[in-house]
């Protein structure tokens, strides 16, 4: 994660828009886990919910009414926002490549500077050379002793290779791809937990297993928006069969009648009393 600021778009038309139908308790709970997940780029643990939402008595309530209206959703304790992840790592992207940009700009005016000063060193030496190859020829003509004081360049003058100066860029580390929200696979199976959940813990058989897989696939798929995109797909069906019921296989799990509802048999039981058969 960056340690440098950065910001996130906030468009208060699009929240309003997606909160309409929010009590106003909910959307408190539902900003706060939000900018959570904006300011760490990571999912909140259900049990930090009352540190969170501070001041709120009504926090679970609310987070209740949140999944059911699919504004969040939980795996193994943790609350996700597809939406707040993937914002919060745009932002990141951006901050670190108008950084890198900046860093790219003073490293080139560093290495000008430094072609520049060893140009100038350069000039020097080839001066000094030049100076002491016209010394060297006039001494060693006929009749000339050579002096030895001069046998070797002069103390202080470097060789001219061209190479003086020149800074080399350090390779830059290629960094890991963050994970994106992506549409409901396809063509979709069951991962491997999601089918010993329906089986063993929801009583489904083999047929009601596949039925399930097909309604789950065409219910995200008729998603539209971002509604339709999940940051782990895995996680989301492990959530749905934790909601699958057999008996109302046909209907899309989290969408089934609300809790302490009147059931179809005791409707029919009623019914049978009223109207003798």
């Amino acid at each position: 994660m960056s340690t440098k600021p950065f910001k996130v778009a906030f468009i208060c038309d699009r929240w309003e828009a997606g909160v309409t139908e929010l009590t106003w308790q909910a959307e408190f709970v539902y900003f706060r886990l939000c900018k959570h997940m904006w300011a760490t780029g990571k999912p909140v643990a259900r049990r930090k919910l009352p540190q969170i939402c501070r001041g709120c008595d009504i926090a679970l309530e609310c987070l209740e009414e949140l999944l059911e209206a699919e504004k969040l959703f939980e795996d193994d304790g943790l609350l996700y926002n597809a939406r707040a992840i993937d914002e919060h790592n745009t932002a990141v992207d951006l901050s670190e490549k108008a950084a890198a940009a900046a860093h790219a700009r003073w490293d080139k005016h560093r290495t000008n500077e430094a072609k520049e000063s060893a140009g100038n060193t350069t000039q020097q030496s080839n001066a000094s050379c030049d100076a002491y190859a016209s010394q060297t020829q006039t001494l060693n003509q006929p009749n000339t002793p050579p002096l030895t004081s001069f046998a070797h360049p002069p103390e202080g003058v470097p060789p001219n290779d061209g190479a003086a100066g020149q800074v080399e860029p350090e390779p830059e580390e290629p960094k890991p791809k963050r994970k994106r929200s992506t549409r409901v696979p396809e063509p979709w199976q069951w991962p491997g937990e999601c089918v010993a959940i329906l089986r063993d813990e929801r009583g489904f058989d083999e047929r009601a297993i596949r039925l399930e897989a097909d309604i789950f696939s065409d219910y995200w798929r008729g998603q539209p928006g971002q509604k339709g995109v999940k940051l782990d797909w895995h996680a989301t069906a492990r959530n749905w069969c934790r909601r699958a019921n057999p008996r109302d296989s046909p209907k899309a799990a989290g969408h089934s009648a609300p809790r302490g509802g009147p059931s179809a048999d005791g409707f029919l039981a009623g019914l049978d009393r009223i109207v003798p058969g």
